[in-house]
């Protein structure tokens, strides 16, 4: 899983959140920026690409993309080995 942050013109967060909704995105949020606001995703490392294909059609989005890994864990405790073996490979986009 990566952690992306994008910034776009005000009013268009809520926008990238819902795309972000449809790659079944994780832990969303949107924050008001002095210029601007603040999308803040966690996706799936297979499904970078195709999202920010997704979001092309914001010329002056800026896009930061973590280069390093996320687990997301789930309760109970007892299942969080399970569940840090599904880690999936880099997006494309990373290995560019």
């Amino acid at each position: 899983m990566r952690r992306l942050t994008i910034r776009v013109k005000d009013g268009e967060g809520e926008e990238i959140r819902k795309i972000a909704e449809q790659y079944q995105a994780k832990n969303l949020m949107v924050q008001p920026l002095h210029d601007g606001e603040l999308v803040t995703i966690h996706l799936n490392n297979q499904k970078v690409s195709k999202f920010i294909d997704s979001i092309s059609s914001y010329p002056d989005a800026e896009i930061n993309l973590i280069p390093r890994g996320i687990i997301t864990l789930y309760p109970p405790q007892e299942s969080a080995p399970d569940q840090v073996t599904d880690v999936s490979n880099r997006s494309p986009i990373e290995i560019f």
